[in-house]
């Protein structure tokens, strides 16, 4: 599965998604779960 979201890159931002990778691992029993961001720049 593959889900895009669209944020701006903040020290919040990235926190909440440390957090929710943690708990999908938890709650999908996973080792581990990729989670990859990329600049994005509008031109």
């Amino acid at each position: 599965m593959r889900i895009f979201a669209d944020v701006a890159d903040s020290t919040e931002n990235r926190a909440w998604f440390l957090q929710l990778k943690e708990r999908l691992k938890r709650d999908f029993d996973q080792l581990d779960i990729w989670m990859i961001t990329h600049p994005i720049e509008v031109l």
